[in-house]
């Protein structure tokens, strides 16, 4: 994958638009996919994480260039909370970053101003905020139900399949599985 230049996102919307976003209390993972669901960001159970960042009034999203031992970073900037990914990661790693970040703006935005996350020991770190934020990207992006409906209805033995349908990588695919109780290879 080619590094990507820099592109902000954030679509002008309508008032109303605005107005039903602004009226959403986000609270949750399962508020965010509700979010989605309401604004068309699914394709499958895939979920169009940028798309979503459209539907909150007070988060923009920028991909920049970062040190490589950086994912990501949440800030607030006059109001607005401005959500920064490393450009260069792959595509799987922006998104469950961009997750992250999200999680960070739903759970913590009341407790700091700013939030920086390494690629290193993500899935390791006993920090609150960052296992809380790790969480929360994880039910975003690979629902109980869903990932549960993969694999026991329709019998999808492969993390590596399954990862590839929920967009995210295969790491954060196993993980997501051993949280949900079933028996991996390794």
């Amino acid at each position: 994958m080619g590094t990507r230049g820099k592109r902000k996102i954030n679509v002008e919307q309508n008032k109303s638009t605005q107005k039903n976003a602004s009226l959403v209390l986000l609270r949750s993972a399962s508020d965010l996919r509700n979010l989605g669901r309401q604004n068309d960001c699914y394709d499958g159970v895939t979920l169009d994480v940028e798309k979503l960042v459209q539907f909150i009034p007070d988060v923009k999203l920028e991909y920049t260039d970062m040190d490589s031992t950086l994912s990501g970073s949440l800030s607030k900037q006059d109001n607005i909370w401005l959500i920064r990914i490393n450009k260069v990661h792959s595509r799987a790693r922006q998104r469950f970053s961009i997750a992250h970040e999200l999680g960070h703006f739903v759970y913590h935005k009341d407790d700091e101003k700013e939030f920086v996350d390494t690629t290193f020991f993500r899935g390791l770190t006993s920090d609150n905020l960052e296992y809380t934020a790790n969480k929360f990207a994880s039910e975003l992006l690979m629902p109980e139900e869903q990932v549960r409906q993969l694999i026991d209805k329709e019998n999808v033995r492969s993390v590596a399949d399954l990862a590839s349908r929920f967009g995210v990588s295969s790491a954060a695919m196993l993980y997501r599985v051993k949280e949900l109780n079933y028996k991996t290879k390794e």
